[in-house]
């Protein structure tokens, strides 16, 4: 019944962009344009028992259903837009499946809906330094790895040996499977009282907070570039990232405005040098927010409209055939 229901609502379209579990577009036969993968749906979801074997054990027999449906989906999808080169899991799953994939972000217009001001956020007008951390706390049981334990060891590291300031604070968020870890953690570390814990939010209300940081921690791990949402973000107010910059293959063929760092010692470092020559980080900042603007925002549309009248004008083509096979990445296969 929903099969036919979501075939219904979907059959007329002339342009399909989906992510996620796209198994049952494939078992409703929609055909898909554009797969933009958010990350597991395309390593985790081809692959479940790999990642999940306990969780998914009892269900096995769907999960297999959802697998065999999820990868024949995204070999079917006509193409694959990500930054993949970024995320050797994204891009390892790609290329196992045999496809190509085109290498773009997914435009993002921010901050449009941020809020001026939130009472919410008034703590930190106390504070002389916020180092601002609003990643997924997902580092010890979860499948995915944001080296958020390395954020907090680092920021440890700094204010017990290099800070200068009065009142720093380490903002962190109360979302994700890791959040007791990061607590207990931080409590070994002595550390409670020069960090603050805040709820899960919307977007635009976490802009509120966002914009009063002065830098901000991304992703670190060795096997993705420091990308995505928590970065883009602080791109798009200015706010520079610490983030890794270099996966472990050596790859760093890309120009983010992004503080390498990816050993709590480089993390500490970093945050050392920002409060040796803030004006150097602001600068990186302003570089954050030309680059946001040209590779995320509003630059980037014209792509997409373009790939939208290409994949209109050529039916049924996909992206390894001659006619958008120029879009390509070309390490893709």
């Amino acid at each position: 019944k929903s099969i036919k229901q979501l075939k219904n609502e979907l059959n007329n379209f002339d342009i399909v962009f989906a992510c996620g579990m796209i198994a049952f577009f494939e078992r409703a036969n929609i055909p898909i344009d554009v797969f933009v993968p958010y990350g597991g749906d395309v390593y985790q979801l081809t692959n479940l028992f790999t990642y999940s074997r306990k969780k998914y054990f009892p269900y096995s027999a769907l999960m297999r259903y959802i697998m065999k449906y999820q990868r024949r989906a995204i070999q079917r999808t006509r193409v694959i837009v990500s930054f993949a080169r970024h995320d050797l899991k994204i891009q390892d799953a790609i290329v196992n499946m045999g496809r190509m994939w085109i290498d773009w972000n997914m435009p993002m217009i921010y901050p449009i809906t941020c809020p001026e001001t939130s009472s919410q956020w008034d703590f930190i007008n106390h504070h002389d330094f916020i180092f601002f951390s609003h990643m997924r706390q997902t580092w010890k049981t979860g499948t995915d790895n944001n080296g958020n334990d390395k954020t907090i060891r680092g920021y440890a590291k700094f204010i017990k040996e290099f800070s200068h300031y009065k009142n720093p604070v380490l903002v962190l968020f109360e979302y994700g499977c890791d959040v007791t870890a990061s607590k207990e953690l931080i409590s070994q570390l002595g550390i409670e009282n020069q960090v603050k814990w805040v709820p899960a939010m919307q977007r635009r209300h976490i802009y509120a907070g966002l914009k009063k940081a002065h830098i901000v921690a991304g992703i670190f791990n060795d096997e993705v570039i420091s990308f995505g949402g928590v970065s883009y973000e602080a791109f798009s107010m200015g706010i520079p990232v610490i983030g890794c910059a270099k996966t472990k293959r050596g790859q760093d063929t890309h120009d983010l405005p992004l503080i390498h760092a990816f050993h709590v010692e480089e993390i500490a470092q970093a945050l050392k040098d920002y409060q040796n020559d803030p004006a150097k980080f602001k600068e990186i900042g302003q570089q954050s927010k030309a680059w946001f603007d040209k590779n995320v925002g509003q630059g980037l549309i014209d792509h997409y409209i373009n790939l939208i009248n290409l994949l209109m004008a050529h039916k049924g083509a996909k992206l390894e055939d001659k006619s958008l096979q120029h879009l390509a990445y070309s390490q893709a296969v």
